[in-house]
Parts: C-alpha cells; sequence; structure tokens
C-alpha cells in the first residue's frame, strides 16, 4: 500500500522538475539542471497537465480515468487583459498549465506564445475564497525560475517560496487546485 505522504512527495518531486522542462511543443531551453533525465522529463510534463488532482475533479468525478461530465468553468476561457479565449483546458479541471501557458494561443492575435506564464495581473481561482476569485496575483513565468544565482531563491513575484518543492505541496493540496484550506488532508487522500 502506498501512504499519501510518500506519494504525494513522489509528485512533488516530479514537478519540482516542471521547472526546468520546456513542452514537446515549446522551443527548448537550456536546461537549469543538468541531472534531469528525458524521463524524469516526460514525467514532469505529464504531471504539469494532470488535470486530475484538482478539488473539482475529486467532488464531480464519476472514476478517476473517466471525463468529466461537465469541466470546471474557471477552464472554459483564458482571461487575457483584452478579452477571452477559448480554454484549452474546457471540460476538464484545472491543472499547472491552466495558467502556465506556453503554445496554447501560439499565433492567436493578442496572445501568443509564453513563457509559462499567464495573460492577466491576477489568475483566476477555480473555486473563490471569502470574497477572492483570484490569486493576488498572476502566474509568473517559469523560465529561469531555478537557475543557479547567488542570494535566495524567490518563486512567486511576491517571494511567497523559496523552495520549489514547498510551491508544489502548497499549489496541489491549496487554493490554486480549489482546495480550501482546511482541506489539506482530503487533497492529498485524492491525489493519493
Amino acid at each position: 500500500m502506498i501512504r499519501p505522504n510518500a506519494l504525494l512527495a513522489c509528485v512533488t518531486a516530479a514537478m519540482v522538475f516542471l521547472s526546468s522542462c520546456s513542452s514537446g511543443q515549446a522551443p527548448q531551453f537550456p536546461p537549469e539542471n543538468d541531472t534531469i533525465n528525458a524521463s524524469e522529463q516526460q514525467i514532469g510534463e505529464r504531471l504539469f497537465v494532470e488535470t486530475r488532482f484538482a478539488e473539482y475533479f475529486a467532488a464531480h468525478m464519476t472514476g478517476v480515468n473517466d471525463p468529466l461530465v461537465a469541466g470546471d468553468p474557471v477552464v472554459a476561457q483564458v482571461l487575457t487583459t483584452s478579452g477571452t479565449l477559448p480554454g484549452p483546458f474546457a471540460g476538464e479541471s484545472i491543472n499547472c498549465r491552466s495558467c502556465h501557458f506556453v503554445v496554447e494561443f501560439q499565433g492567436v492575435a493578442g496572445a501568443g506564445n509564453r513563457t509559462y506564464s499567464d495573460f492577466i495581473d491576477h489568475s483566476p481561482l477555480p473555486l473563490p475564497m471569502g470574497n477572492f476569485t483570484s490569486t493576488p496575483r498572476n502566474s509568473m513565468q517559469m523560465v529561469g525560475s531555478l537557475q543557479s544565482r547567488t542570494g535566495p531563491t524567490f518563486l512567486h513575484f511576491d517571494g511567497q517560496f523559496n523552495d520549489p518543492a514547498d510551491l508544489v505541496k502548497s499549489t496541489l493540496t491549496g487554493r490554486n487546485f480549489g482546495w480550501g484550506p482546511t482541506q489539506t488532508q482530503q487533497a492529498i487522500a485524492h491525489i493519493a
């Protein structure tokens, strides 16, 4: 039997690799961590687009491998500063790539390629928390986030995280994936 914390640790480790991976469709960038091998990159990419970790999926699934009857409304459209675009994950639930876009809007006027970021100043939350329907910031670009540098590493524009594993754990079990502040253990159990 796999313990939920052990599985979460494995998922977290794989997700950490995402900051130095590029999509199979996106331009190739020099690796930030040359210890990542192809299989680790593929696992990270797969987890980055996985829609089954979200609270919406947990609440609305009919089976873990079955498509949702109705997708999460938050991914039906992508907000931009000039309007909306059809969401590449419409009919599903939120995942990391729902906010950290790369080539999903390549060639679309007013959109185009991104560097693992979104198009607006505050990313939408899949489940409103209190009076908040968006995060305090947008999804910042991930390219270069973990390159070696002198001084501390700050992740998110306000430095909320300095460790990529903490960022991934908080994302998978927190507000960005629709889990409320009292649902951490439920999120871990669902992910496991």
